[in-house]
């Protein structure tokens, strides 16, 4: 088995699938990680969101997700970066297209059946969908560095992308990791509306808009609302990828206009769920998208 070979030909096949960028792992024991994480949910910067509390054993070791598992490999999938809006009405560009969970995976089951049938390696694989520390192991890949929003930059992409993840059963030479790059940079805290990014890489995710306030609050303290509204997002939040030095070259790219936000007041919520039914958005529902277009115009 020409291991080598093997490594260029998920790279040229993720390539074809529009992952622009792969890189590889060695299995390890994220003893480190799982401390700083154990801290993280001490100080309960989780916001109730209790699932980060369990499978710690799994977040530490992906052998207990794979049996056998040798090498991780991580898988950078781009979305706009350039998304311009009308009016005042914004979700986070990574949500202007079908929920990336579902497109992720669907290209990464396409990988896993063509390293089975034409190597007999075994995988598993995962778009945020299983305990294992993603960013951690994007770091260790060499696909980026984690910035002080806590989010992976990689030095071509920005860190205007998604992550997937795949474990396999065959030792793959692993890729060296790069050096952290955003110097004395505060940019990314600074702008932060809710002041959610406590210290480098340390997330409060009660702060958060994309973490909590979008996706799992149903309720918000009146200062938080307020900000919050006065961004313009109903879902989620590009704020602090959107000052940051190493997205410049990523946001030179074609507008991607997405209107249809200001036409959601004037939707049935079943026209809502049939149009929105593959973006990740919906998963809060119709009510809720109301509520917080409302909150987002100050009425």
């Amino acid at each position: 088995m020409n291991l080598l070979l093997i490594k260029k030909n998920i790279i040229e096949k993720a390539n074809s699938l529009e992952f622009p960028v792969v890189k590889f792992a060695k299995e390890q024991l994220l003893t480190k990680e799982i401390e700083h994480l154990n801290n993280w949910l001490a100080l309960e910067y989780n916001a109730g969101m209790d699932y980060l509390q369990r499978n710690i054993d799994k977040r530490e070791s992906p052998k207990l997700l794979l049996e056998n598992t040798k090498t991780i490999i991580v898988f950078a999938h781009s979305y706009p970066a350039n998304v311009q809006f009308e009016g005042k009405l914004k979700i986070a560009k990574d949500a202007t297209g079908t929920d990336y969970h579902i497109v992720v995976k669907e290209k990464l089951n396409v990988i896993s059946e063509y390293l089975f049938n034409n190597y007999k390696i075994n995988s598993k694989y995962f778009a945020d969908t299983a305990p294992i520390l993603e960013k951690q192991w994007a770091v260790k890949s060499g696909l980026g560095w984690q910035g002080k929003n806590s989010l992976i930059i990689n030095p071509t992409l920005g860190s205007y992308f998604n992550i997937g993840i795949m474990l396999i059963d065959v030792e793959l030479e692993p890729d060296l990791e790069i050096s952290e790059r955003c110097g004395n940079c505060k940019k990314c805290i600074d702008a932060c509306p809710t002041n959610a990014i406590v210290s480098d890489k340390i997330i409060d995710c009660r702060k958060c808009i994309v973490r909590y306030i979008s996706a799992k609050s149903d309720y918000l303290p009146d200062d938080i609302k307020i900000a919050v509204g006065k961004t313009g997002y109903i879902w989620g939040c590009d704020i602090c990828q959107d000052v940051c030095p190493h997205n410049k070259k990523r946001q030179q790219e074609k507008p991607l206009f997405y209107a249809m936000l200001n036409k959601i007041e004037n939707m049935t919520e079943d026209e809502f769920n049939y149009i929105f039914q593959n973006s990740s958005f919906v998963r809060k529902g119709y009510q809720r998208m109301l509520e917080q277009i409302k909150n987002a115009k100050g009425d």
